[in-house]
């Protein structure tokens, strides 16, 4: 009984060593791939994110730990620009991904600055296709810290306190001043990097 078991781990252990090489291959490809392809494209959805509700970003590798992000959207706050600077740490398939930038936000009523701030964030990629791009999730939570402006005041739960005097009532002044306030952000985005 002993044998036929060292004899079935021999063999798991050969079957294992040409996909483990397989792996290596693909992951080596995929690095290669990160590094000559340096631009990406992220349709984005999100809560109190950098481009919104709803959004596109492009993002620009720098180098292989740091990428430039523009992006454009719609959100509670209106129509939403957005540059962020991210950090990125990891191998080119699982991503670590912090970043840091502002956010305009763009309304009838006036406008929103917003500092976004993605604490922690997840990307896979997935391996080069004979296409020659390379497709990817990415999740990210983190704060928003409204720097200047004002924002429109929504009805959105029983109980507001705006009342009568909500943007979506009609009144196209209901607004709040937006420094200081500090709310959570989550983004769920998926892209392609080419």
């Amino acid at each position: 009984m002993k044998t036929l078991s060292s004899l079935l781990m021999a063999f798991v252990l050969l079957m294992s060593l040409p996909s483990h090489a397989a792996s290596s291959k693909n992951e080596k490809a995929l690095d290669d791939f990160s590094e000559s392809k340096k631009n990406s494209l992220a349709l984005n959805l999100g809560l109190f994110s950098a481009v919104g509700e709803l959004g596109i970003s492009y993002s620009r590798n720098q180098s292989d730990k740091f990428e430039f992000e523009a992006g454009v959207g719609i959100g509670l706050s209106g129509v939403q620009l957005s540059l962020m600077q991210k950090l990125t740490l990891g191998s080119a398939k699982h991503r670590f991904v912090t970043g840091l930038g502002l956010a305009l936000g763009l309304w009838d009523g006036g406008t929103t600055l917003w500092l976004n701030y993605d604490v922690l964030g997840y990307q896979l990629r997935t391996s080069p296709t004979k296409g020659n791009v390379s497709f990817f999730l990415l999740a990210t939570v983190g704060l928003s810290v409204g720097l200047a402006g004002n924002y429109p005041l929504y009805d959105i739960f029983p109980g507001d306190s705006c009342g009568d005097k909500c943007y979506d009532n009609d009144d196209e002044n209901a607004s709040s001043p937006s420094a200081g306030l500090l709310v959570p952000n989550f983004r769920l985005g998926i892209g392609v990097a080419f």
